[in-house]
């Protein structure tokens, strides 16, 4: 099997994919067991997306679930949507644009996804994530190679929730 190269048209070397697949699924003292298969799957896919760029989809959404479960975990409610912990975290200041490392501009079709009056980056994230999030289960696949640096903020974000102290403690 050959790398498609598709990563290195966009600018992304081999060698950074595979950082990036090591940063992803890199485990914390303190990282809940249910989240840690998500994390760990999504490195996988990002290293074997270099041979079949379609695992790109996959990453993302691996590291959306990832996310999920811990705002589930963080804010002790199971039956919340994820959107509302998503947004509330953002509310709350627990998330903020200070979470990540990089901001990158979105392309349109995303930002066309995301409410009207959202200035933020993490205000812009918590609308799209969980849009992009619920079109996939209903049924629009989506390929784009943005969905790698959303993977890596989703996965900040879920540094973030580790080291806040949850409002239910």
């Amino acid at each position: 099997m050959k790398p498609q190269g598709l990563w290195t048209s966009v600018g992304i070397s081999d060698a950074e994919l595979e950082e990036k697949a090591d940063w992803i699924c890199r485990d914390h003292r303190g990282f809940p067991a249910f989240t840690v298969v998500y994390f760990r799957t999504a490195g996988s896919l990002i290293r074997f997306s270099r041979y079949d760029f379609t695992l790109v989809s996959p990453v993302f959404f691996q590291a959306v679930i990832g996310l999920e479960k811990m705002l589930k975990h963080f804010y002790r409610d199971e039956t919340a949507a994820f959107k509302e912990l998503f947004v509330r975290a953002v509310e709350e200041g627990v998330i903020a644009d200070g979470s990540f490392s990089k901001i990158e501009p979105l392309r349109k079709k995303f930002r066309d996804l995301i409410d009207k009056g959202r200035t933020t980056c993490a205000e812009k994230l918590a609308c799209l994530i969980p849009a992009l999030r619920n079109e996939l289960f209903h049924g629009d696949y989506r390929l784009h190679p943005e969905f790698l640096p959303l993977a890596l903020q989703v996965r900040e974000a879920v540094d973030v929730l580790l080291n806040a102290q949850s409002p239910n403690s």
